[in-house]
């Protein structure tokens, strides 16, 4: 049934002879119809009912025969298009009533292998729940299934031994095309894997984030320092040798003891970690640059966490001994019964390092206990820790302290709990977790005094008391945290997660003997993630904190990617982030850090964006620009040292005294004033403003299967622009480089695997210490440095190992006054079953 163009005029079908102006008037249905205007006639309006178009018709025009023939020749027409429409909205509504029955969805992609190549006439598998489907790639490796009923599917190849990857279920939607390219992997290539530090351009949908293999930790290939320097934007700087302290930097900020997640779950102290993963094989190392998570709690910038490898074998023995009495013995073993699985493992290290009283002693034993049900899933874990640690101190400025050392004991309890397992459908999750470390700072005798010369001030030296402690110093912390989390998927493309925390801690402190020091925090989150076109992804959330005795504070952040085709992909996130002092920065006493109880929340204001290219597994790049404005960033940067016109006997001299005194001091006729130096540590501070930005770029290429190279490059320039007494307006932030990169090589050829990296950091300023402001010392020098590694499999259950390190003896200094280790060799062997 058809209306007019206009009320006004009357419309016929043509009829062969017929005069007038025709017209065509298209139909949804692609039918088309030739009318007619008759002149000469009165016009009426249409209407919809037959029989009163019939009689409104013939009342208006007459009752003559020709008009009455006429018009029951295009009445019976009108009748004849009447019963077309029914019978048409008859089967429209049946089709429809049909669809809504089996509601169904669509799934295409490209199949392409590990270097870029198109596969086509694969055979290509999607299993549902419910059902198989199979199709054929085309001559371009395309794929395409049709009428999938919504749910799960797992996409494979019949094409033994290869799979493909990425091999998590895709769910189907209903009337919607989703889209996944696939890449089709051989059982060298899934070797290739474990020894790839592939770039990732979004660890969450807009994130500056790169993800390095973590298989090489546990094997003793690299350590997770040595890991940590792969990822751009990350500094790395170690006081020395094996277990002295460790500071992590990322884009110019202390990351503090929040940086490092395992397992997804926050554990507190990271330089601990550095040489362990047990139980477990790390699978990934996920590095995140940009604003903070929602989900992952607070944080001016950075985050990082283990996935850990399901594929653990049964049972597994490491014995590893190498220069400087490195020795390490290692066991771990899992398995499941039904629904239950379980894991355990030990390590002991023992190590001397180079410099008087610097040997380092850890030993760890940890587990996990794993239910996985139909719709929940619980898991509990535990991790113990004992170690010891000499700390001779700044050896290249002063003799070492032979008797200094720090005790510590850490215990972590954890337990998780998921309803709801489908991606597809709500899932609630709830975190326990409980740990308590202990640090005892001991210094049990006077190893004798040591002097230093002013550098600025010739007339003035320095005298450095080794004060015994007869109880020594405590800096002690037990923390509980309960986390609920809610992800409610509203399709394949949209997720919602909210959630919130409570967090109790207590700290001991200095000589006291109980835990008088407790914080209270809470924090509510909250983010959504859309998949708003196929090529353009948003997350928006944010986190509501309230910690200790400081304010509510928010913090928003959003991110998104877009992907511009032929494989390149825009990626960018902002936001706010906060850092509040650990209890430790704020009451804590160590024999070189002192806290500051005035300390208060540092602020960031975080940008970044990039662009990407993979061609497929075979390349890939990514260049990433940054900028970080800081609001009192929590640093060290108080020390207490005397200047020459605070001492009591140059006060006396008159000031032609004074001068006389200082040229007879330059000329050797007479010694400098002597100040005795009573409290060696370094005081916690706010930096008010500061800022840092640059450019972060990766790059790896894989040439051939067995074959990968790679390349980290980060420019970063910083400068405080509000400073302190010792951090001055205009300096850069202290021991952040302008210039530092890593390149990095794999090969492997059947049972033999070999690596080998060169690591180039550029100049920085240095830290605020009693040293370096005594001295003064304004810069730490460049370095480069070699590592290289080996294995060898033996059968598939026993390979060798060895590993060199700073293979050029290079001498330098990552903190000032504190040598690197020299050259390391270390060999070992691997068993498992």
């Amino acid at each position: 049934v058809t209306r007019p163009r206009s009320r006004d005029r009357v419309q016929f079908p043509t009829r062969a002879g017929g005069t007038g102006s025709p017209w065509r008037s298209r139909y949804q249905s692609g039918m088309e119809w030739t009318w007619i205007t008759r002149p000469g006639r009165q016009r009426l309006p249409v209407v919809s009912v037959v029989g009163r178009c019939y009689g409104s018709l013939m009342e208006g025009l007459g009752t003559s025969d020709g008009n009455r023939a006429v018009f029951d020749r295009a009445l019976e027409h009108r009748a004849m298009c009447c019963r077309i429409a029914l019978v048409a909205l008859c089967c429209s509504v049946g089709t429809v009533a049909l669809h809504a029955q089996q509601a169904v969805g669509t799934l295409v992609g490209t199949v392409r292998t590990a270097t870029g190549e198109m596969v086509p006439d694969a055979v290509i598998i999607a299993t549902g729940e419910s059902r198989e489907f199979t199709v054929r790639t085309d001559a371009d490796g395309e794929f395409r299934f049709e009428g999938l009923v919504p749910g799960p599917y797992v996409v494979t190849i019949d094409r033994p031994p290869f799979v493909v990857e990425p091999a998590a279920p895709i769910t189907a939607v209903a009337y919607i095309t989703i889209r996944r390219d696939m890449t089709m992997l051989s059982p060298e290539d899934l070797e290739g894997e474990d020894w790839r530090a592939s770039p990732l351009l979004e660890a969450s949908p807009g994130q500056a984030g790169a993800t390095v293999a973590g298989s090489v930790v546990e094997r003793g290939q690299v350590p997770l320092l040595r890991l940590l320097e792969y990822a751009p934007g990350v500094t790395v700087t170690r006081a020395g040798g094996v277990g002295q302290p460790t500071t992590v930097r990322v884009r110019g900020v202390e990351t503090g003891d929040r940086f490092l997640l395992t397992d997804g779950r926050l554990l507190n102290d990271l330089p601990s970690r550095f040489h362990l993963n047990a139980p477990g094989q790390p699978a990934v190392l996920e590095v995140i640059r940009g604003a903070p998570l929602s989900a992952r709690g607070e944080g001016l910038t950075g985050a990082a966490h283990f996935l850990t490898d399901a594929g653990t074998p049964r049972v597994a023995f490491d014995v590893e001994a190498g220069q400087l009495e490195w020795r390490q013995v290692s066991a771990m073993a899992s398995g499941g019964l039904g629904d239950y699985d379980w894991a355990v493992g030990a390590r002991n290290l023992e190590m001397d390092n180079e410099q008087p009283n610097s040997a380092y002693v850890q030993t760890v034993v940890g587990g996990t206990v794993g239910l996985v049900r139909d719709n929940m899933s619980a898991q509990l874990m535990f991790r113990g820790e004992t170690s010891t640690v000499g700390l001779p101190g700044p050896t290249l400025f002063v003799r070492p302290d032979l008797d200094a050392r720090e005790e510590g004991d850490r215990w972590l309890v954890g337990a998780t709990l998921r309803l709801g397992q489908s991606a597809a459908r709500p899932s609630h999750e709830f975190r326990l977790v409980a740990s308590q470390t202990t640090r005892h700072s001991l210094n049990p005798l006077d190893s004798g005094a040591a002097r230093l010369q002013s550098s600025a001030e010739p007339g003035l030296r320095f005298e450095i008391l080794d004060t015994p402690l007869g109880v020594g110093l405590r800096n002690d912390t037990q923390e509980a945290r309960l986390t609920y989390e809610y992800t409610h998927p509203i399709d394949e493309f949209h997720v919602i997660t909210g959630g919130g925390t409570v967090e109790v801690e207590g700290g001991r402190f200095g000589t006291s003997a109980r835990f008088d020091q407790q914080r209270l925090s809470l924090a509510g989150y909250g983010q959504d993630r859309i998949q708003v076109f196929e090529n353009l992804s948003v997350t928006a959330g944010g986190r509501f904190v309230k910690n200790g005795p400081y304010d509510f504070f928010a913090q928003p952040r959003g991110s998104l990617t877009y992907g511009l085709g032929r494989g390149w992909v825009v990626h960018a996130s902002a936001g706010y982030g906060i850092g509040t002092p650990t209890l430790e920065q704020r009451f804590g006493a160590t024999l070189d850090r002192q806290g500051n109880v005035d300390l208060v929340q540092a602020k960031s204001k975080t940008a970044d964006g990039g662009i990407g290219r993979a061609w497929g597994a075979r390349a890939q790049v990514d260049f990433t620009g940054f900028r970080h404005v800081y609001s009192d960033l929590v640093v060290l940067g108080s020390v207490d040292i005397p200047a020459l016109r605070t001492i009591d006997a140059f006060q006396q001299l008159t000031l032609f005294e004074r001068g006389q005194y200082l040229r007879d001091v330059n000329d050797g006729l007479r010694d400098p004033f002597t100040t005795t130096l009573l409290d060696l540590r370094t005081g916690y501070i706010n930096l008010p403003r500061s800022w840092a930005h640059g450019l972060e770029a990766t790059a790896s290429i894989r040439p051939i299967s067995q074959v990968e190279l790679r390349g980290v490059y980060t420019f970063t320039e910083s400068e405080v622009t509000t400073g302190t007494d010792r951090i001055k307006a205009g300096q850069s932030l202290p021991q952040v480089p302008k210039h530092q990169a890593t390149f990095t090589g794999d090969v492997q050829v059947g049972p033999f695997s070999a690596s080998a990296a060169m690591r180039y950091v550029g100049e920085r300023e240095p830290g605020i210490d009693v040293f370096t402001q005594a001295l003064g010392l304004d810069v730490v020098e460049s370095y480069i440095r070699w590592d290289a590694a080996g294995r060898f499999a033996v059968t598939d259950r026993v390979m060798l190992s060895v590993v060199g390190e700073n293979l050029t003896n290079e001498v330098y200094q990552d903190v000032l006054g504190y040598p690197a280790l020299g050259r390391l060799f270390r060999a070992g062997v691997h068993v498992s079953f």
